[in-house]
């Protein structure tokens, strides 16, 4: 019987410590998944930076391949807005790094870029499904992001 009461708090500390363990493997996973994307470049006339979620990445066949990819607002777009919103209205922006953080937040888009190498193109499949999927299709332009994802990830470079 004195086994059984000494065993309980060997195990009562072997859990907290194995809660412990499991605890911190799943914040380091946490920040791993935020670690995988790379910052491209800015993109529509530099008001938003592209970052692509390099571990994302799947070929669909040899000349296709997904990847997934998230747009934000620059910092510098944000506040050429707040700087024309104070002279528009005579009065200052209250708080614009709490402004930024929550616009930032709340407006940041992920996609799925499905990029064939061989025809140039870029084509923006939606991530959730709902009553109208529309898959925009563009071509690749000279100089921009999309073209430093598909000269990164393209087989036949």
């Amino acid at each position: 019987m004195s086994e059984n009461k000494s065993a309980n708090p060997r195990n009562a500390a072997l859990g907290l410590l194995i809660l412990l363990l499991i605890s911190f493997l799943s914040l380091n996973d946490a920040e791993a998944g935020e670690s995988e994307w790379k910052l491209l470049g800015k993109i529509d006339n530099g008001n938003f930076l592209l970052y692509t979620g390099t571990k994302s990445i799947s070929y669909t066949s040899e000349n296709i391949f997904r990847i997934r990819a998230k747009k934000e607002l620059s910092r510098e777009a944000f506040d050429e807005s707040v700087r024309r919103a104070e002279k528009e209205s005579g009065a200052k922006v209250e708080d614009p790094e709490g402004l930024f953080k929550i616009i930032v937040k709340s407006e940041m888009k992920e996609y799925l870029y499905e990029i064939d190498c061989e025809k140039n193109e870029l084509r923006n499949v939606p991530l959730q499904t709902s009553a109208i999927n529309l898959v925009t299709v563009s071509p690749i332009l000279p100089g921009s992001a999309e073209e430093k994802i598909k000269k990164e990830f393209c087989k036949g470079k």
